[in-house]
């Protein structure tokens, strides 16, 4: 995580119960040489892998303990994620059994682009965009 925390525009969030922590999230800004496109499954358009300064915030973690889950406290991380983001858009990776999950991001207003395997022998992962211009 200290390479992570070292990138620009990083932020956390953790969500507590209690004084209890339930969930945290975080991620950054991609810089121009991110490899975070790199494994596609299928080519994808320049639109999409060219990075630049201020263009993705990437969420490079989103979760909440099982026991909190389905009470909005995954919205409430990711919207404080990017309450103060200057991004175009944010994008995360979702591996595609995980259906509430996916379901969600989409309810959120991802769509999918692609299908990344981030690293050899890594599993497949549905990567999803969202436009936060939109949202401004």
């Amino acid at each position: 995580m200290p390479r992570r925390a070292a990138q620009p525009a990083f932020q956390l969030v953790v969500a507590t119960t209690d004084g209890k922590p339930v969930g945290f999230a975080f991620g950054h800004q991609l810089t121009a040489d991110a490899k975070w496109w790199q494994g596609a499954t299928t080519p994808l358009p320049d639109s999409i892998v060219r990075e630049y300064a201020g263009h993705t915030f990437a969420i490079i973690e989103l979760a909440v303990a099982a026991e909190y889950r389905r009470r909005g406290i995954a919205k409430a991380l990711h919207d404080a994620l990017l309450v103060d983001a200057n991004e175009e858009r944010a994008t995360l990776l979702v591996r595609p059994e995980a259906v509430p999950a996916r379901t969600a991001y989409e309810r959120w207003g991802y769509a999918r682009v692609g299908a990344i395997r981030p690293w050899p022998g890594a599993p497949l992962y549905d990567a999803m965009v969202l436009n936060l211009r939109r949202l401004g």
